[in-house]
């Protein structure tokens, strides 16, 4: 069936924070003295996040017992670091990830370069678009100072929705919005167990959006850029 609506995930999709993840990676890093490679780091960190957001659906991060978040982020800063190639001491992941998230306090959004062309073609087949994200703010005073609100369709968010990714209810709302059927619509996104999985389980076909090559395994289409979207959609 022709697509009539393409549903887009927001962090690692259409944007990322601003300074790059990576680069304050390096800065903490550098703090204590150990020099990493940016490529490397930007690769740890989606291997990270992707750490990250199996977790939290197995069971929210923010909602675990101190200790049990303590472990989780020394897990995750030493993802970062193995995938970089870089060997630290024992109980120095926990303080560099500290010094990361102090200085990512305040930080920005900036949209990736693919994302201004890629939803000029959505348009130009007259496909319905529409934002999916886990965010609990408003996000429409920040699309709008991004120059991103008059390409978009839909804003859906966890508020309105009454749900997050990946429950079904956040993508049947998306799908009210657009008025059209689950085999109408496709969901574009970089997290497979809450992009991918939560799209099937609406009945939606999921694309996977997997710039750094983490999720070669994956049993959905996958791209590697959001220049490759029109050319895989039914």
């Amino acid at each position: 069936m022709t697509t009539k609506a393409v549903f887009i995930d927001w962090f690692n999709t259409l944007a990322r924070h601003d300074p790059p993840s990576e680069l304050l990676q390096m800065a903490a890093c550098r703090t204590y003295g150990i020099e990493v490679d940016p490529q490397l780091v930007r690769a740890g960190i989606a291997e990270a996040d992707r750490y990250f957001y199996e977790e939290n659906v197995r069971s929210r991060v923010d909602k675990r017992l101190p200790n049990e978040q303590v472990e989780f982020y020394t897990r995750y800063e030493d993802i970062i670091l193995k995938r970089a190639g870089v060997g630290i001491p024992q109980g120095m992941a926990l303080p560099i990830w500290m010094k990361v998230r102090d200085m990512s306090r305040g930080s920005n959004f900036v949209l990736f370069e693919d994302v201004a062309e890629a939803l000029a073609q959505l348009k130009k087949r007259s496909i319905v678009t529409a934002l999916i994200s886990n965010l609990p703010q408003d996000m429409k005073p920040m699309l709008t100072q991004l120059g991103l609100i008059t390409a978009l369709d839909y804003v859906v968010s966890p508020k309105e929705a009454g749900a997050e990714k990946p429950d079904p209810r956040i993508f049947q709302y998306a799908l009210a919005l657009a008025k059209v059927e689950p085999s109408e619509a496709v969901h574009v996104g970089d997290q497979y167990h809450v992009d991918v999985v939560g799209a099937r389980n609406a009945g939606i076909m999921p694309i996977l959006l997997d710039r750094f090559d983490i999720h070669p395994e994956a049993d959905c289409i996958r791209i590697r850029s959001l220049l490759e979207l029109v050319a895989v959609l039914p």
